[in-house]
């Protein structure tokens, strides 16, 4: 369960990814984001992991019914990426959302 929100904290939801050279979490580039007063827009991954920096536990993916928060990956070898995170839910996962060009 979710827990309570603080006050003014405001859960940001990635609604769609964009993918490039491949099908895993570490090729996603960019997401489209909507907050809670419906407001969206475009993001690329750089911008979505220096939101999640400064901001954790604020971005969320859901599949209506269960949410996860997104965390960002830093692997020893590669580039920084983003997944949600694990939980016992497969259709709340970043790779269940559409896509987009």
């Amino acid at each position: 369960m979710e827990q309570p929100k603080e006050e003014g904290v405001v859960a940001i939801y990635i609604v769609a990814v964009q993918m490039s050279g491949g099908q895993g979490v570490e090729h996603i580039i960019g997401a489209i984001c909507v907050n809670e007063s419906f407001s969206s827009g475009e993001s690329s991954l750089t911008e979505i992991i220096n939101f999640i920096d400064e901001n954790p536990g604020q971005l969320k993916v859901s599949d209506g019914e269960t949410v996860a928060s997104v965390e960002v990956v830093r692997p020893r070898v590669g580039n920084p990426y983003i997944r949600s995170q694990p939980d016992s839910t497969k259709t709340d996962n970043l790779l269940a959302l559409p896509r987009y060009n």
